[in-house]
């Protein structure tokens, strides 16, 4: 895996002068766990950049299940496709646990992006790397089990986000079953399963609502050879 700093965030990789005027644009707004930063089908006004916390991108079946498509958190940017095409937001953005965002509004964006061409280039950098994850996820939900695709994301989590022990595991921050069944498209009891078997492979270590990751090569190991490994990551260094 190839980690990338700010893979989800166009401000961060801007010029000095330019992210700095993005930033004096800016303004503050906080929301608490379970709050919605925008809903599906809401018009689009602003875009933002988490500052503090995590944010979750999902959609609701007919049914009313939720569908948990991803996780983003301090230093992300969501919701600046809304600014370029100006379609209803296609998904809700909800906050995980209580956050702190840096909010763009549209008039701002527009006057921004005419102004300074390195915007542009940048957002269609980050666009594409998510085509690319788009079609990874694709090919994952129909390469790979259930249990596979659950090894593979909690070897993405550590790598990219896990906080390394003394003692060599890798701390997941808290994920529960019911979250990663949202984000796997299967059931929380489903999920229960794999996690125990791959406690019982000595992949992974559960204790009071975490996850340590014993064997981060181990769990991607039986996949890699079905679809390959994965080329770029994103890599926090902490909120």
């Amino acid at each position: 895996m190839l980690g990338l700093p700010g893979l989800h965030s166009w401000i961060s990789r801007l010029p000095d002068q330019v992210q700095t005027a993005v930033l004096g644009a800016m303004a503050r707004r906080r929301v608490a766990a379970g709050e919605a930063v925008y809903t599906l089908g809401s018009t689009p006004e602003a875009c933002y950049m988490i500052q503090r916390g995590r944010v979750r991108i999902c959609n609701t079946t007919e049914s009313g299940r939720e569908v948990t498509l991803g996780e983003l958190r301090s230093g992300d940017c969501i919701g600046e496709v809304g600014m370029i095409d100006g379609l209803p937001r296609f998904n809700s953005a909800l906050a995980a646990e209580d956050s702190e965002l840096l909010v763009l509004d549209k008039a701002s964006f527009d006057r921004l992006y005419a102004a300074h061409p390195e915007i542009a280039r940048e957002l269609n950098k980050l666009l594409a790397y998510r085509v690319r994850f788009f079609y990874m996820h694709a090919e994952e939900s129909r390469a790979l089990s259930l249990g596979q695709r659950l090894a593979r994301l909690l070897a993405r989590t550590a790598y990219g986000a896990g906080i390394a022990q003394d003692n060599g595991e890798i701390l997941v921050e808290p994920l529960s079953h019911e979250t990663l069944a949202n984000m796997l498209g299967g059931t929380r009891q489903a999920v229960s399963r794999e996690m125990k078997r791959l406690e019982r492979a000595g992949l992974i270590r559960a204790s009071y609502g975490k996850v340590y990751v014993l064997d981060l090569e181990g769990l991607l190991k039986p996949v890699e050879d079905l679809i390959g490994a994965e080329a770029v990551v994103p890599t926090y260094t902490g909120d």
